[in-house]
């Protein structure tokens, strides 16, 4: 619990000390408002994924992507990455991602991955949330340990939903 208090604090402020307030009464309040402002993401992500006959349960960051279902919207092989999150699937910004993010992605989903590839600008996730943006797979050793800005935190618009191929 103290874990996640202090990140609650590190996001309420993440924005610098420009614009806190002067007084200890001052800092609580906007800290409290700053706290409904984000609470989707600081929910602790904690659910079970399936694979084959293993269930393994992971509990992680509430920004690292955890086991949040992943999922190509085209071929199967390639298309436009999507995640399932608050009860609908949405989109990635592709900001920052790279070929090496996307083979960590299509082994996660069992795809090859190889030669596997990032396509920006894919779009076509029109009518969707935008999920994830800044998605960050440096050192992880899989899709659940990717870093993101938060849930629901974008800069972005459909025509940087994120594609990938999965060869």
């Amino acid at each position: 619990m103290e874990f996640l208090l202090v990140l609650l604090v590190a996001l309420a402020f993440e924005g610098g000390h420009a614009d806190r307030p002067t007084s200890k009464n001052e800092d609580m309040a906007a800290l409290l408002q700053k706290i409904d402002e984000i609470g989707a993401n600081v929910e602790v992500i904690k659910a079970a994924v399936v694979s084959g006959d293993d269930e393994e349960e992971f509990t992680g960051s509430p920004l690292m992507i955890g086991n949040a279902h992943l999922g190509i919207s085209g071929n199967g092989t390639r298309g436009r990455l999507e995640v399932f999150y608050g009860e609908e699937w949405g989109t990635v910004c592709d900001d920052d991602f790279t070929d090496a993010f996307a083979a960590i992605i299509c082994k996660y989903l069992g795809l090859p991955y190889a030669n596997a590839v990032e396509i920006h600008n894919f779009g076509g996730g029109t009518g969707k949330p935008i999920h994830l943006d800044q998605v960050d797979c440096e050192r992880a050793p899989d899709a659940r340990y990717c870093k993101h800005r938060g849930w629901g935190v974008h800069n972005c618009d459909h025509s940087e939903d994120l594609g990938i191929e999965c060869k």
